[in-house]
């Protein structure tokens, strides 16, 4: 039986609960935007507050199927962030959507409900659960734009990955519940108890369907092939949700998994996780060099980014740094991305013909609109991992994981990707920094359409915050450490 103060620790998700079922009602009725746009704003900000009432009651178990601690609440105030960063990118692009424009914030609510539950889950059927809940919303969200061909292609390969995924998760799911007899991650550890030369090999064939399930999600070389045509077809604003809240959560699920799982089963399954971590970061980061379309760029970069972020993974049994480290750069990938997604986001609304996918788009930005350069530039920084940004540190603290664990052959591709993803990041820049004369016909629509009266909205004061949040955390990093010294 749940008993209230088990109820209270819910709080977060039931409030995103009732504002969706609120908005759904609304919609049912009478459609009115304004009204399910603020909803669903007020939502997130209220689901958000909340976060810091039950942290007071946390850890706490809820029956044996969810779990709520320290590292959940941390987790579920930055889901809620880019769940409440899309609705403002949203309304920033909104004319683009003329069919059903409130769908949108229902979508999203919904998705960052699974989102949450998958997070707090310690059954594996809850997270299965968690998980389709998200990605169903996505699903529509991926395909919002309707008339246009890529918008069309992107959500079909996004459904057929999702199932494929969804497969593979599953199937290993049934192999560990055959040997362990329960779907619960706080019994894993019996799994030691059955452990034999058979069983050992079974449980290592379910972690690789496992990890293809989630290997997908993720979009880590080698389930990596349509990822840049999802990028490419997707809206800006459902792209910040698509690039950060599946990756996240399927990281930390994955994460979840390996805390509650016997030690002496992963060792193969980890040298694995390294070879993928290898392959990702390399190939990523050589894919984004050749890339000239900037939605691509963002695609490929973020393999190599999060098959970096595998290092944290592998070293979580013996350095208490990996989830210090994990964090940080969870951290730095959706401030940089918010406002990199964001401002090509704003960009997008002066331009149909989109001319704004390529880099000579951005050629000579910085004459015309100084302080969006200097933004974009910021997030740019923070990516490539320049000093005085978060990003900096981010990356000093996976070479830290490396270095401490004698992963030799990760170094090698860790700092060949870091110069590489240097160089494609900075070309970015100088893009924008280039001299007046040479700019292209194509981008005078930036000269003619994009006022600096941005600033003063909303967007603009989200905008300027996260970038001031980049430099102020690459100075300090002492609140960032202690929120993930778990």
């Amino acid at each position: 039986m749940i008993v209230f103060k088990q109820l209270f620790s819910l709080l977060p998700a039931l409030i995103l609960m009732l504002v969706g079922f609120i908005s759904f009602l609304f919609m049912s009725f009478k459609k009115n935007l304004n009204l399910i746009k603020n909803l669903n704003i007020l939502g997130f900000i209220l689901s958000l507050l909340s976060l810091f009432l039950v942290y007071r009651s946390v850890p706490i178990k809820i029956g044996e199927i969810l779990f709520i601690n320290f590292f959940s609440i941390v987790y579920l105030g930055v889901l809620l962030l880019i769940g409440l960063c899309s609705c403002i990118l949203f309304l920033t692009n909104k004319k683009r959507y003329i069919q059903n424009p409130e769908n949108f914030f229902l979508l999203i609510n919904l998705a960052i409900i699974g989102a949450m539950f998958a997070i707090i889950s310690n059954n594996m059927i809850i997270m299965f659960i968690g998980i389709e809940l998200m990605s169903l919303p996505m699903l529509a969200l991926s395909g919002y734009f309707v008339n246009e061909k890529k918008s069309v292609e992107s959500s079909l390969k996004y459904l057929i990955l999702s199932t494929i995924s969804s497969c593979f998760l599953l199937f290993g799911i049934s192999l560990i519940y055959c040997i362990s007899g329960n779907f619960n991650f706080f019994h894993f550890n019996e799994l030691s108890i059955f452990s034999s030369y058979d069983v050992d090999r079974i449980v290592l064939f379910a972690w690789c369907f496992i990890l293809t399930g989630f290997g997908i999600k993720i979009a880590i070389f080698p389930f990596h092939s349509w990822i840049s045509n999802i990028y490419e077809g997707i809206s800006f604003s459902s792209l910040l949700f698509f690039s950060t809240i599946i990756k996240i959560v399927s990281f930390i699920i994955l994460i979840n998994f390996f805390i509650f799982f016997p030690k002496n089963n992963l060792h193969n399954l980890f040298f694995l996780i390294q070879i993928l971590s290898f392959f990702s970061i390399l190939l990523g980061n050589i894919l984004a060099l050749f890339e000239k379309n900037i939605r691509k760029l963002l695609a490929y970069s973020s393999i190599a980014y999060f098959g970096s972020l595998l290092i944290s993974v592998v070293t979580l049994f013996d350095n208490k740094f990996a989830l210090e480290s994990f964090g940080i750069n969870i951290v730095n990938y959706v401030l940089s991305s918010v406002i990199f997604i964001g401002i090509l986001n704003y960009i997008s609304t002066i331009d149909n013909n989109h001319y704004h996918n390529g880099f000579e788009f951005y050629k000579g930005l910085f004459w015309r609109n100084p302080i969006l350069s200097i933004l974009m530039t910021i997030s740019i920084f923070s990516f490539a991992g320049i000093p005085f940004t978060i990003g900096f540190f981010g990356k000093f603290f996976l070479f830290l994981l490396i270095i401490e664990q004698k992963f030799y052959f990760l170094g090698i591709s860790f700092l060949l990707g870091s110069v590489l993803s240097m160089y494609y990041y900075l070309r970015i820049v100088v893009n924008m920094f280039i001299n007046e004369p040479m700019i292209n016909k194509k981008n005078l629509l930036i000269k003619k359409k994009i006022s600096n009266n941005w600033i003063f909205t909303f967007f603009g004061f989200l905008m300027i915050i996260l970038s001031m949040s980049i430099l102020f955390f690459g100075i300090n990093l002492n609140f960032l450490i202690n929120l993930f010294s778990i």
